[in-house]
């Protein structure tokens, strides 16, 4: 784990000096998206699978078409009014965005995970309609990663 953030670290780092440098990034538009705050670090992402970029945009795929069931599935929760199941589906969707590295997209799924123990039914729904425009962010990286 240690070696892993320290690489994650260096990464982050390389690509902060690109975009104060160089301006931009493989078609980031901010510092945040580079880093993959905003989406999946895909320098990083791909080590872990030696590597092997088709392995890891399979995974990366796999990710953004569990969240896109998961957040239809919570759409369906909170239109039924039901925080509860709303918050679950958020905290099995946040392994699935850890584990791709898309950190952001996983700290919006923890927020929704707490109104598990109550909350705003109205605060969810905004929260969610966030993380749908974030998984299209992810979506439009993924593709500009494949071309």
């Amino acid at each position: 784990v240690l070696r892993l953030g320290a690489e994650l670290l260096m990464d982050c780092i390389y690509v902060k000096q690109c975009v104060v440098n160089h301006g931009g990034f493989r078609g980031c538009q901010t510092i945040e998206q580079t880093l993959g705050i905003c989406g999946i670090p895909f320098g990083e992402f791909s080590r872990q699978f030696g590597n092997d970029m088709q392995k890891s945009i399979k995974f990366a795929r796999k990710f953004v078409e569990v969240a896109r069931r998961g957040l239809d599935e919570i759409d369906t929760a909170l239109a039924s009014q039901d925080l509860a199941i709303a918050g679950a589906i958020g905290h099995r969707i946040k392994s699935s965005a850890k584990t791709v590295g898309a950190m952001h997209f996983a700290g919006q799924c923890q927020s929704l995970e707490q109104f598990k123990s109550g909350g705003n039914v109205d605060d969810a729904t905004k929260l969610l309609s966030e993380m749908q425009s974030h998984l299209k962010e992810i979506e439009t990286q993924l593709e500009q990663e494949i071309s």
